[in-house]
């Protein structure tokens, strides 16, 4: 399933853009708690909450950005430009509102194959 190279059926990159909005949200967590524990510049709990969702939205738009890049190379198509368009969403989308908007360019990108992009 996380195989990027092959082309997924709807259910299989649904199943797939579950998982990595998952490790997308795990990974944020992880990296933010980090973060905020080991800063020395939070006095309290609400200015350690706000630092924690800026470095988990840093942590998200990485993440989209390398996945997307990720599918891309694997894929091969690295010059197409639809490809590079739902890479560019992705970044977009995960800019905006984080992992729930940056999968769904990369639920695309997992179910097409380089034949039908």
């Amino acid at each position: 399933m996380l195989d990027l190279s092959k082309k997924k059926t709807f259910g299989q990159a649904l199943l797939f853009a579950l998982v990595i909005l998952i490790i997308g949200a795990l990974l944020g967590g992880i990296i933010s708690g980090l973060v905020v524990t080991l800063s020395n510049s939070v006095p309290d709990f609400n200015s350690g909450y706000q630092l924690g969702l800026r470095v988990g939205h840093i942590t998200s738009i990485v993440f989209y950005t390398a996945l997307s890049i990720a599918i891309i190379v694997s894929k091969k198509i690295v010059t197409n430009p639809l490809a590079i368009i739902m890479a560019l969403l992705s970044i977009a989308g995960a800019i905006l509102m984080g992992g729930v908007l940056g999968t769904i360019p990369v639920f695309v990108l997992a179910m097409l194959s380089p034949k039908e992009i």
